[in-house]
């Protein structure tokens, strides 16, 4: 496989993968190989190369004679998610806490620092998020677990992550400018900070069900439930 084709592939599969986790592409949705070469300027190889990892994250299913489709989204596909979340990441944070040092506080103080003042929405479209801020938001909750050393919780959490994008992402368009995430955020360092496991928990456990309950109020499901 040439350099090109490595490349085509890694576009391929960003792009397509964004275009999944910002709903896009819509979940439940078929998706045509030949369609998706045109849209993303990429050979057939690379984009089924792309499919393949996609599969293998669970964002895309591939049917027998059927072909692909984006993973379905449910209410009770995020609730089970919301809860096993709440689980890892109080488990990851209790770890981190006991364990981290210097290093790992101001590298918290420094991701919440850059996505405080990095814009949320984007200029031309505010219903959306900011590619930038997506990454610095990323960053922080990354930071805040980073010293948790246990291989296997730091791998299932990604996996939860990718998982839970979509959902928060849709939380994003949905929001009713009902919520503080900057509060939100502080609150959650605070506590991480202060060495406050407890509290820390507590936290991320409402921050997570607060992005959960606006999406289950304002989101049609019947729509992508089909």
């Amino acid at each position: 496989m040439t350099s090109k084709t490595l490349s085509q592939t890694e576009i391929a599969y960003r792009s397509i993968r964004d275009d999944i986790l910002s709903c896009k592409l819509a979940p439940g949705s078929k998706l045509k190989i030949n369609e998706l070469c045109e849209k993303y300027a990429a050979s057939l190889g690379a984009v089924r190369e792309a499919l393949s990892r996609l599969c293998s994250e669970e964002l895309i299913i591939s049917e027998a004679q059927k072909g692909f489709r984006v993973s379905p989204i449910s209410t009770k596909d995020l609730q089970d998610l919301a809860n096993t979340r709440i689980h890892i990441e109080s488990l990851c944070l209790e770890q981190a806490i006991t364990k981290g040092d210097l290093s790992w506080e101001a590298n918290i103080l420094a991701s919440l620092h850059r996505l405080n003042h990095l814009p949320e929405r984007q200029a031309n479209a505010p219903e959306l998020t900011d590619n930038l801020w997506e990454e610095a938001h990323n960053a922080f909750h990354n930071a805040l677990i980073a010293s948790c050393d246990s291989y296997w919780l730091q791998h299932i959490r990604k996996i939860l992550s990718v998982q839970n994008e979509r959902y928060r992402r849709l939380s994003a368009v949905l929001d009713q400018h009902d919520r503080d995430l900057k509060l939100e955020h502080q609150n959650i360092a605070n506590a991480v900070l202060e060495r406050d496991t407890a509290m820390a928990q507590q936290q991320i456990k409402d921050h997570i069900l607060t992005t959960t309950k606006i999406v289950l109020r304002n989101f049609d499901f019947s729509i992508a439930e089909l």
